[in-house]
Order: C-alpha cells, then sequence, then structure tokens
C-alpha cells in the first residue's frame, strides 16, 4: 500500500510539472517575426492593427518590439513597445511569413484562386471615424543600454505625455517633422554670476544629449467625446539619465 502511494505521488509531481496549454500560449505569442500583426484589444481606435518591425531576444529584461500601426489610420513610422506592458491585452492576428507564403502561392500559375487576404489587413484601410482621437500607447521604461535611435526618441517623448493618463481617458500623440541633430556632449563649464552649470542640468556630467525638434499634435480622448488636436512645435534632449534609463526632456 505504501508503495502505491508513493508511486501515485510521483506521477502527480510529475504531471504537475508539465506546462499548460494557457502558459505555453502566453510565451509562444512572444515569438514575433517581422511583419506579424498584433493587435492590442481594449486600446483605443477599436479594430487597431500593428505590424512588428524588429524585437530584441526573448529573454532580454524590458524586452522591447517596434512596431508600425496598420489600421485604422496608418502611420508611417515606428514604435517601441515593452512587451510586459501588454502582455495581457497582445493578440496575434496575422503571421508575416505565412502572409508571404501566401502572396507567393496566389501568384503562381498552379494557384487554383487568388488569397484572401486577413480581415486585420483589409481593416488598414477602413477611415478614422471623424473626432476620434486615437490611443498613444505607453512604452514603459528604456533600459540605457538600448541603441539612440530616432524611434526610441519618438517612443519617450510620446511617453512624456502618454505617462500622465488617468481613468478611463486618454491622449492621442502625433509627431511630425521629426528630426534629430548630432549629439552633444554635456559638458561642465562656469559662467561668470551663475557659476558652474552644464548643456543640460538634467542629464547627467557628460552624458551623450540628442538634440530632437518635432511639431507636436496632442488630442485627449473619453469615453464620449474627444478633443481637438492642439499643435506645438517643440525642441527635446533625449539621454541615458543616472538611473540607466533613456528619457526625453524638453529643451529651453
Amino acid at each position: 500500500m505504501a508503495v502505491r502511494i508513493r508511486v501515485g505521488l510521483a506521477v502527480m509531481l510529475a504531471w504537475s510539472a508539465i506546462p499548460s496549454a494557457a502558459q505555453q500560449a502566453v510565451n509562444d505569442k512572444y515569438d514575433f517575426k517581422p511583419g506579424d500583426l498584433v493587435q492590442f484589444k481594449g486600446h483605443y481606435p477599436e479594430g487597431n492593427v500593428h505590424s512588428v518591425v524588429s524585437c530584441e531576444a526573448r529573454d532580454k529584461p524590458y524586452r522591447q518590439c517596434e512596431m508600425i500601426r496598420q489600421a485604422p489610420d496608418r502611420e508611417d513610422h515606428a514604435r517601441s513597445f515593452t512587451m510586459d506592458n501588454y502582455k495581457d491585452v497582445m493578440v496575434l492576428v496575422g503571421r508575416g511569413q505565412a502572409q508571404a507564403q501566401a502572396q507567393t502561392a496566389a501568384a503562381s500559375p498552379a494557384a487554383p484562386a487568388p488569397v484572401r487576404a486577413p480581415a486585420a489587413t483589409a481593416a488598414a484601410a477602413a477611415p478614422v471615424a471623424k473626432g476620434t482621437c486615437p490611443r498613444s500607447p505607453y512604452g514603459g521604461p528604456v533600459p540605457g543600454s538600448r541603441p539612440a535611435s530616432a524611434a526610441l526618441f519618438r517612443q519617450k517623448i510620446t511617453d512624456s505625455i502618454t505617462m500622465g493618463v488617468y481613468g478611463p481617458y486618454w491622449y492621442g500623440v502625433r509627431l511630425d517633422g521629426f528630426t534629430v541633430g548630432a549629439p552633444i556632449r554635456n559638458t561642465v563649464s562656469v559662467q561668470p554670476g551663475v557659476g558652474a552649470t552644464r548643456v543640460s542640468n538634467g542629464a547627467p556630467p557628460n552624458a551623450l544629449l540628442y538634440p530632437v525638434t518635432t511639431t507636436m499634435s496632442v488630442c485627449e480622448g473619453a469615453p464620449t467625446s474627444s478633443s481637438a488636436w492642439r499643435t506645438s512645435k517643440k525642441k527635446y534632449l533625449c539621454f541615458v539619465s543616472k538611473d540607466n534609463e533613456w528619457t526625453c526632456g524638453v529643451s529651453s
């Protein structure tokens, strides 16, 4: 009897060590490839679809993926997303590699009929509802080890607005005329009557500062109404903070 109990207990422990189907599905959906189509459920605008451009290694802390929104209002630039911040709302709606194979098969003479485009791709051409404010996502912290790029600066400047969301409200951010200048070293100098000062007193000494100029448009969204876009020209300095995270602050 004691032997049977021990054997039964061993079987139960071995079974419990096998990952469930749900756990495997969560892991699988992070294995993104360029061209994959991803939707953020519950995020405005309804039916949003993003195309994956690139992703960091799956086991990297604060893992970032760059995506371009395809629907309902297509954007022409990539945004950075911290995957852990969206793990509960991300849905894979199309595989890029599978779509390429389908297009090749459709173009072949042996193909019996053209392959119908996925519904998510067709939605990319849908017009934006008038008077709406598209929700811009908050990307979350980005470690200082990540290389500088225009896409990274776009996301951090957007984050400086979207991090202020509260309750059921949100912000939409557009960045037009986006230019990144040559980096500047945050050197210390002494000015008469002022004393020791730096190019940016908010950045660590000797940090590289990346000047960014853009025309920013911001709208405020709500469940029942949305504000008009407010537009202004902005200058930012983007750098790695003393906490070893990328940040972009308004430049004087």
